[in-house]
């Protein structure tokens, strides 16, 4: 199960007991080069596709997956045909973590990587889900679930085992430390937050190893949330495990 976020949270400047940085966005895995913990950073084919605006919040706010290289595909003698996440049903998605809808924001220039966002409500925080898959062999999603928990183990974020072939990363930035909000303040379309008042910025990553069709190569799946500070984390895995098995797709 998630680790109750209420543990494990820091403010947005990194001031907590156990702070986890500063914020960062959970991008997939994919195409990182190096230490993603501080510099994320998505695939290079991806940036053209993704509207600007998005893109730069992509770039800002919570832990990726740990440094590991993904541009082999390992044992594969041909890379396994992937999904195109453009078609992925946004009606269906949009049911499984509780929002009114979701708009397609941007994609890779393989469409293997999707950047997803909900309708932004006064006053709240919309919701940004990314989705991203990747031929790889195993070896190099173990490499990459041992970094993912040696490094929420250094920088406060929470790590969760869900079976020998998924794990996920979670963490919250809170308010509480940092100044309080001026007169007039409004709360952004993104956490995390600004100010004092702004509400907690919640983001997780499930990360999975599992075949594209029954009879297809194993790859590597993520599957990331940001949104307002909530128990997402049983919805979030829920979402991953019906595109992993192809209920929406």
């Amino acid at each position: 199960m998630w680790a109750p976020f209420s543990r494990l949270v820091c403010d947005d400047r990194g001031s907590h007991r156990r702070p986890c940085g500063p914020p960062r966005f959970i991008w997939a895995p994919l195409g990182v080069s190096s230490d993603v913990m501080t510099r994320p950073a998505l695939p290079r084919h991806a940036v053209p596709r993704v509207r600007s605006a998005v893109l730069l919040i992509a770039l800002a706010l919570t832990p990726t997956l740990p440094a590991v290289s993904m541009a082999s595909h390992g044992s594969y003698p041909k890379p396994p045909l992937l999904p195109n996440c453009e078609h992925f049903s946004l009606a269906k998605m949009a049911q499984v973590i509780e929002v009114s809808s979701l708009t397609l924001e941007g994609s890779s220039g393989l469409s293997d990587t999707c950047i997803y966002k909900s309708p932004r409500v006064p006053g709240h925080y919309a919701q940004l889900l990314t989705i991203s898959v990747e031929a790889t062999s195993r070896t190099v999603f173990d490499r990459a679930e041992r970094r993912a928990k040696q490094d929420a183990a250094k920088t406060g974020a929470a790590f969760h085992s869900f079976g020998p072939a998924t794990f996920g990363v979670s963490v919250v930035h809170e308010s509480g430390a940092l100044k309080p909000c001026q007169p007039g303040h409004t709360v952004p379309e993104f956490g995390p937050p600004q100010c004092k008042g702004d509400p907690a910025w919640s983001s997780g990553t499930v990360y999975t190893y599992a075949p594209v069709s029954p009879r297809a190569p194993k790859v590597f799946w993520s599957v990331g949330l940001a949104r307002e500070y909530g128990s997402f984390g049983t919805k979030l895995l829920s979402l991953s495990k019906q595109i992993v098995s192809g209920r929406i797709r």
